[in-house]
């Protein structure tokens, strides 16, 4: 039987041994600080495009663009004027419609910029420059119509959905349309040239921002028309006209009473 004194240093020394081994466990149990803040770096958002392949021109129909992209949701690609402030945006399009996805240009010439942003708070995550330059157009057609009359138009050009080709009075402002014919029907293709003669204009214009890249000028005549008919007629009876005019498209002969205004149909 040991003495208790023995006993004492026995109780002792295992104690003294299990405390050794829970701080060996407990040591084991913990992270370095510097393996922590490496992969909360690791975890943050990244965006990058991809650089910009050799002699490659962006054009107002849109090409492809490839990123490789966070792709949060709402982010989006933008293709802005070169120098527009960090947060603004132009066309653009969604992230979530995956790589590559397609982004419409500018309708403009000169240096621009495309950007990954982000759909929180329009955050540039990355950008690339890329540059706009308008393409060539063609408009021809004959050198003077009737007015009223419809206007044959052989055109090439870009022919961006949207895009239409309208005939006006040479002195109506830009961004301003008349009859119009989008260029999806191809060329050549007929629109209806306006009322009133003088000095007119054929134009290509954009759907976006309803631009003028393309002008020609035309002479609108004036249109000369005859009537010939009885001097009386029963009320309600048939009454024969012989005419010559230009019979435009939409043209009619009425009677009204005399002195109607001229917008008045009988």
């Amino acid at each position: 039987m040991p003495s208790p004194a023995r006993r004492r240093t026995i109780v002792i020394g295992l104690l003294l041994l299990l405390l050794a081994l829970v701080a060996l466990l407990l040591s084991r149990c913990q992270q370095p600080q510097g393996v922590s803040a490496t992969r909360s770096a690791a975890a943050e958002p990244t965006a990058q495009l991809s650089p910009p392949p050799a002699a490659q021109h962006q054009n107002p129909g849109g090409e492809r663009s490839k990123e490789v992209l966070a792709n949060h949701k709402g982010d989006y690609v933008t293709i802005v004027a070169a120098g527009t402030e960090d947060g603004r945006s132009g066309n653009y399009s969604c992230t979530e419609r995956s790589s590559p996805l397609e982004v419409k240009a500018l309708v403009q010439d000169g240096p621009a910029e495309l950007r990954y942003q982000t759909g929180q708070d329009n955050k540039v995550l990355a950008r690339r420059p890329i540059l706009v330059t308008m393409p060539t157009l063609t408009l021809d057609a004959p050198a003077a119509i009737v007015e009223g009359g419809d206007v044959s138009i052989t055109w090439s050009g870009p022919g961006n959905r949207g895009d239409y080709i309208t005939v006006v009075a040479k002195s109506l402002p830009d961004g301003c349309s008349g009859n119009n014919t989008d260029v999806s029907r191809g060329s050549p293709l007929r629109v209806q040239a306006p009322m009133g003669a003088g000095p007119g204009e054929i134009r290509y214009m954009t759907a976006q921002g309803a631009r003028v890249i393309a002008r020609r000028d035309i002479t609108l005549l004036p249109a000369k028309v005859s009537l010939h008919s009885v001097d009386a007629a029963d009320a309600g009876s048939i009454v024969e006209i012989s005419w010559t005019g230009p019979n435009n498209r939409g043209d009619y002969l009425t009677i009204v009473p005399a002195g109607a205004p001229d917008a008045q149909v009988g």
